[in-house]
């Protein structure tokens, strides 16, 4: 209007060519004038469509989100962002849930803190006339709900906040007054019983679907206890459960106590795993969390031994940590050392050849295989029975070889270790053949009880046909 105003005021004694020259350019003025008016009405728009395209995860992944929200020029971003959230007439914890199941929080803390302050604007927005809490308190609850999910459910922080640290934490501060003891009190118990779950990827979840489920240590256990495969292991479900009593063979500066431990043990898979009494699995569940102790059962040997004040008790050879273990009677350790030997010598792939090296000294033994055999019971069967002779012939000669090695000394070292080597290795093969044997006969029987019972139905079949 200013410029129309000019125009009638000074445009009429100006020659035509003059008057020609004023009124394009006043008419370019305008153009740029609509066209920047017309290009805020565009960003405006833009900024819309983006924040509809990140809510409906348009071309964007979840871990992005908060990364691109939580940017500080992108307050009207966010503004835009938050309008497509309804929160009105809902309780706050359920709407923070809510607004942080829509994207992972893997981002800077002030970007974290930004979002945290447009999610207060919105809801108070919303829930002004309903809810008595400004947006500064929403805010500052907010971030101490963040906080207390990460004290009350992390596993590195051994001391929990209590309900009454939480509520004294937040009503010291300047909106205290704005929060009561109960309301705090509530959302202390639903932030304890249901916690604020992680935003993950399609991709992630898939990869982490594809990957073996990791076992966990229990508090105050050595991590260096478990041994590395013991992390590949493809778990399963715990199939048997016992309580016991464990003492470690050899004192060791890892175990200050010496004496027995009561523990429960599961048999979870190819392991043989202990869990103290509170965090004991059921059969059934997953038994690799919160472990005390593992074994993995491929080439050990499970064998009675009389311990000194407990007479029901095995020994178990042949992995990292040898133990006892004490069962409540003697039918039980009977029961549990058959399970063992049997599910030992049936997943125990055959021994490789020992390593070759420049030393001489010493006895090199053959290397045992920790993956699982793929072989069948007849096959097994036929495998050990072939080691078990062959075992009893190095036997035999291994004692001649020492008896004639009297003279030298490293060469009744290198006998001397053999022979222990051939005794244990003779042990368990002969034990896993007589197991395997076993498992053989009453496999033959469920046959032959099955052809019978064929048998059976088929005469009384026949009799029926003759009625």
């Amino acid at each position: 209007l200013f410029f129309v105003l000019c125009s009638s005021l000074f445009l009429e004694p100006l020659i035509n060519n003059e008057r020609v020259v004023v009124c394009s350019l006043l008419t370019m003025m305008m153009n740029e004038k609509k066209e920047a008016s017309s290009n805020g009405n565009n960003s405006g728009i833009d900024v819309a469509m983006e924040a509809k395209k990140l809510f409906e995860y348009d071309g964007v992944k979840k871990s992005q989100i908060a990364g691109i929200l939580g940017k500080a020029d992108q307050a009207k971003l966010r503004t835009e962002y938050l309008l497509l959230h309804n929160f009105k007439k809902r309780e706050v914890v359920d709407c923070f849930r809510e607004f942080l199941g829509r994207f992972s929080l893997s981002t800077e803390s002030q970007m974290i803190d930004r979002l945290l302050e447009a999610f207060s604007v919105r809801y108070h927005d919303q829930n002004k006339d309903t809810v008595k809490i400004s947006e500064d308190g929403i805010h500052a609850l907010v971030t101490a709900v963040l906080l207390l999910n990460t004290d009350l459910h992390s596993k590195n922080i051994v001391v929990k906040m209590s309900a009454s640290q939480f509520v004294r934490n937040l009503q010291s501060l300047e909106q205290g007054g704005e929060f009561t003891t109960t309301f705090l009190q509530e959302v202390y118990q639903q932030i304890k019983k249901e916690p604020l779950s992680p935003v993950l990827d399609d991709s992630t979840l898939s990869s982490q679907a594809k990957q073996v489920e990791k076992f966990s240590v229990a508090k105050g256990r050595l991590r260096d206890i478990l041994e590395p495969f013991y992390l590949t292991e493809e778990p399963e479900a715990v199939s048997k459960q016992e309580a016991v009593a464990i003492q470690y063979k050899t004192t060791r500066k890892l175990f200050k106590r010496k004496g027995w431990i009561k523990l429960q043990a599961s048999i979870c898979g190819a392991y043989l795993l202990f869990h103290k009494r509170t965090h004991a699995p059921k059969i059934g569940d997953f038994g690799g969390k919160d472990v005390f102790e593992a074994i993995l059962l491929r080439h050990t040997l499970a064998k009675r031994r009389v311990k000194k004040g407990k007479p029901n008790s095995l020994l178990i050879t042949g992995c990292n940590n040898p133990l006892y273990v004490s069962f409540q009677d003697d039918m039980t350790s009977m029961e549990w050392a058959r399970d063992l030997n049997a599910l030992a010598a049936q997943t125990s792939a055959a021994p490789l050849p020992g390593p070759i090296t420049s030393v001489r000294t010493g006895f090199k033994c053959p290397l045992l295989p920790k993956k699982k055999t793929k072989e069948g019971l007849a096959v097994i069967h036929q495998r050990l029975s072939e080691s078990v002779n062959k075992l009893e012939q190095d036997i035999s000669e291994t004692l001649s070889a020492l008896e004639l090695a009297s003279n030298s000394k490293r060469q009744q070292k290198y006998f001397s270790e053999k022979m222990a080597y051939l005794e244990l290795t003779f042990e368990r093969e002969k034990t896993y053949l007589a197991v395997v044997k076993e498992l053989l006969y009453s496999q033959d029987d469920d046959i032959i009880k099955q052809h019978s019972n064929n048998f059976i139905r088929k005469d009384e079949k026949e009799e029926e046909e003759e009625e």
